[in-house]
């Protein structure tokens, strides 16, 4: 993008990454709940917010390309490990800028807001910790299912081990319709509260198949998330979200096939729905 390029604002709006996730953890694509973002208002006030929050405060609507997006978040969330606590990012330039205005009061605010977005991430655990981690999710109430990335290496293995996980009934049909149609329901699942799908071997998965089978898996799980997280009606009754994280577990945080899901997921949420 051009760097020059002048912001489609009448006042320039600013912000800057305000803390970095905790330590051994990596995201692939970044949870709302996780990162926080200071922004200055035009009358000099900063509040903080989360992804989403920042999104209005740029006056980005839903359906905007989020490119610009993307390349600031970085510049800031760069800043931020640099050391360089009184940059502020410039949007959406991704300029970095010190004291961009006069008078500027101390940041404060609430931060409380739950995962409104697919966010597949990592978690870096030794094999001992990740047993520890079922543990404790199941004694909380969540439906915790573990798939092996080594398990399903091309199409027909991942539609064999994730229906050996998640129960799938007697009639799934072994195609992605079908397996969307299955994971975005489980409602055979005891509780239906709150689903965690672990993925480990990572890289393992789908390495023997075509690209476009990657593609189609990660968008698959996109659209599952927002299957469960927004309420739906039927018959006159209005079901309430359900929360679901896609866990991917591995002791490599460089894994250059991590690298590509980021990448996948980063088209698919740039590109425009319908």
């Amino acid at each position: 993008m051009e760097m020059d390029a002048s912001p489609p604002y009448s006042l320039v709006r600013y912000f800057k990454e305000h803390s970095l996730p905790q330590k051994g953890w990596r995201y692939l694509f970044r949870p709302s709940r996780a990162y926080r973002y200071a922004v200055l208002h035009d009358n000099e006030t900063q509040e903080i917010v989360d992804s989403n929050g920042l999104s209005d405060f740029l006056g980005l609507g839903a359906n905007d390309s989020r490119v610009d997006l993307y390349f600031c978040r970085n510049r800031a969330r760069a800043v931020l490990e640099s050391g360089d606590t009184e940059s502020w990012i410039e949007y959406p330039t991704g300029r970095a800028v010190k004291n961009p205005r006069k008078g500027q009061a101390q940041i404060a605010g609430d931060f409380s807001v739950g995962q409104q977005h697919f966010v597949p991430y990592l978690l870096t655990l030794k094999t001992a910790d990740f047993q520890k981690f079922l543990a404790d999710s199941q004694r909380a109430g969540q439906t915790v299912r573990t798939v092996r990335g080594d398990k399903m290496r091309n199409k027909s293995a991942l539609f064999d081990e994730f229906s050996a996980a998640f129960q799938f009934p007697l009639h799934f049909g072994e195609n992605w319709d079908a397996f969307y149609d299955c994971i975005s329901d489980l409602q055979w699942l005891e509780p239906r509260a709150d689903y965690i799908i672990a993925i480990t071997q990572p890289q393992e998965l789908l390495a023997d198949a075509h690209l476009d089978d990657l593609i189609v898996f990660l968008e698959t799980l996109k659209d599952t998330h927002a299957r469960f997280t927004a309420p739906l009606e039927h018959d006159g009754l209005r079901s309430e979200p359900v929360p679901i994280h896609v866990v991917v577990i591995s002791e490599d945080t460089e894994n250059q096939r991590l690298d590509q899901w980021e990448s996948i997921l980063k088209s698919s949420f740039q590109r425009p729905e319908g």
